[in-house]
């Protein structure tokens, strides 16, 4: 547990700070044992929503990878770096692991102990540099490919973002479009007893039908995305077979996979992680379970004997991959053929991404002005027609 504390030292002068132990009682004494006596002690709590970002994780990993390259004590590294930590959750994390060292444990025994905040991998490649004495290095390496993971991620977010919000705008001005603007002035024109044009007659009834049946529509949409939902889990591989299909998307989405595969492949080979363990590792960072299955086949015939191109090449993998992995065997540099084969991927879907910008934008562009073209079109004919009456 961690607490916070007031006290004051042999000399009278007022102290506050933080000191991790398993009771008040035993952080009390070992204040007393560094000549700092307590007034108060209050035990700090996580909060019910307190969570840890991915940068701040990637920030501490990178600066505590950097410390242990100067050769500076885990012990000591994590002391000058608690002192930079603002999230609360992060900086109990760190005082726990250093006083699990001060207890005589390794600094991967420690770090297993919160799993749910830097992973279930870095243990493993922690307890890898501890026995390679290259720790910093590895560590390094690992935030690294976080970091790389997170900014894709956020690219891929930023360029639905806005789509996104172009979308449920338009779509909200319409409703509001059809629900009070139109039936206002469909009244008018019902009251003028003029014919109208087949187009207004069209928008009038669509306005009607909107706004006598919105709780059936919402009904409808919600029905139809509880029932991908339960599509998704009863038929998850076909589901995920169904998105890789998508126009657009799809690409992306299979990118996005084989980066996550390759690049933590590599990453693991790179840090001396043997070829079995390193792909079971790899094959977690799949989520498209049809992309997954066909990865554990590959990994099934390598384990066998098949060369690892090999079983690429007869599950249909690119022809670009089963090449570039067949020279990483061959020159027995398959961890640096991997990484050059993940900087590709990252590559491609950046170009994705900015495909999908270019495109997307002028496409919503384009749709929302014939949707709101016609509305106008369907209201100014009427209108048109009325003036040349009088």
């Amino acid at each position: 547990m961690l607490f916070f504390y007031k006290a004051i030292d042999q000399s009278g002068n007022s102290k506050t700070g933080y000191i991790y132990a398993k009771s008040s009682e035993e952080a009390i004494e070992e204040l007393t044992k560094q000549s700092i006596y307590p007034i108060e002690i209050i035990e700090e709590k996580e909060g019910l929503f307190s969570r840890v970002s991915k940068n701040d994780v990637i920030l501490f990993l990178k600066n505590l990878g950097l410390l242990l390259e100067l050769k500076i004590d885990a012990k000591k590294a994590l002391e000058i770096l608690e002192n930079s930590i603002s999230n609360k959750k992060l900086l109990i994390a760190i005082k726990e692991i250093k006083y699990e060292l001060t207890s005589g444990k390794k600094l991967s025994e420690a770090f297993k102990k919160h799993e749910n905040i830097f992973g279930k991998d870095l243990p493993i490649l922690i307890e890898i540099g501890e026995e390679t004495n290259k720790l910093g290095s590895i560590i390094q390496r690992y935030a690294q490919f976080l970091e790389e993971s997170q900014n894709l991620i956020s690219k891929i977010k930023s360029a639905l973002a806005y789509p996104l919000f172009t979308l449920i705008t338009a779509f909200f001005i319409l409703y509001i479009l059809m629900s009070y603007v139109v039936p206002q002035i469909a009244k008018v024109f019902k009251a003028s007893k003029a014919e109208l044009p087949f187009l207004t007659k069209g928008l009038i009834a669509i306005s009607n039908f909107i706004s006598l049946n919105i709780s059936f529509i919402l009904f409808i949409f919600l029905s139809i995305f509880f029932f991908l939902y339960f599509i998704k889990r009863k038929y998850r591989k076909k589901f995920d077979y169904a998105l890789l299909k998508l126009p657009i998307f799809g690409k992306l989405i299979y990118l996005r996979e084989l980066y996550n595969f390759f690049s933590y492949l590599s990453l693991m080979l790179n840090c001396k992680v043997n070829f079995k363990r390193a792909i079971e590792k790899a094959l977690d960072l799949c989520t498209n379970t049809y992309i997954k299955e066909k990865l554990k086949r590959v990994s099934k015939k390598v384990l066998k004997g098949v060369p690892f191109s090999q079983a690429l090449k007869e599950e249909n993998f690119d022809e670009l991959i089963c090449s570039l992995v067949l020279v990483g065997e061959e020159t027995a540099k398959l961890d640096k053929t991997l990484e050059s084969l993940s900087n590709y991927f990252s590559t491609k879907i950046n170009e994705r991404i900015t495909f999908l910008l270019k495109f997307l934008e002028p496409a919503i562009t384009l749709f929302l002005g014939i949707i709101i073209g016609l509305i106008v079109i369907a209201i100014m004919l009427p209108l048109l027609e009325m003036s040349n009456l009088v």
